[in-house]
């Protein structure tokens, strides 16, 4: 099965059956998390890009009074985040984002890193499409059973350990400012600086 018709059949599972005990409370966690991290950004209007967007669950955290941009290589799963959250979509592949360099106050990364084997080019589009001073809210999913059954729905998983996210992170011109821990994933805020990536946290 090509990974089109699965992500087709992750969109109508995810929609209809986020809310369903145990993934309800999967994303009621990983939604807190996110809510808690956003709120330690010191903006309160600008643009926010979210890549990956899904069925566009982070951006209906997102104030309305932010632009609101989602993208998302899947026609389906932005179907559904078109008739829930009012903002822009692009159907575009992640790895060839149609994005302006210096476009993003906030950019936001969840359910992204897991499934792009090469993470040096995803710390560099970080670093290109969020502006300076800019922020970004991302998860990742560390090796855990519940990780490895994730592989059950056909695509491959690439987990990773947190010290090693960190080595990934701790660049030039990114600073790690916070974490938060949930069942599934983890989600680190990151800041765009001028200064080497040493940690804040």
């Amino acid at each position: 099965m090509n990974s089109k018709i699965l992500w087709d059949i992750k969109a109508w599972l995810y929609a209809r059956f986020r809310r369903v005990f145990p993934f309800g409370k999967i994303l009621d966690d990983e939604n807190r998390a996110l809510k808690s991290l956003l709120a330690q950004i010191p903006l309160t209007r600008g643009v926010v890009i979210d890549l990956g967007t899904g069925t566009g669950n982070a951006l209906d955290i997102v104030p309305a009074d932010f632009v609101r941009i989602g993208l998302d290589s899947n026609f389906e799963m932005l179907k559904f985040a078109k008739q829930q959250i009012s903002g822009y979509y692009i159907q575009s592949d992640i790895l060839n984002a149609a994005l302006k360099s210096d476009s993003a106050d906030i950019l936001i990364m969840c359910g992204v890193w897991e499934y792009i084997k090469n993470r040096a080019f995803l710390v560099s589009e970080i670093l290109r499409i969020i502006k300076r001073n800019g922020y970004a809210v991302m998860t990742y999913s560390p090796p855990k059973p519940l990780t490895s059954l994730r592989i059950l729905l056909g695509l491959k998983i690439y987990p990773i350990a947190e010290e090693r996210m960190y080595e990934y992170l701790n660049v030039n011109g990114l600073k790690i400012m916070a974490l938060r821990r949930c069942m599934l994933q983890h989600q680190i805020l990151i800041k765009k600086t001028e200064s080497n990536g040493t940690s804040q946290i």
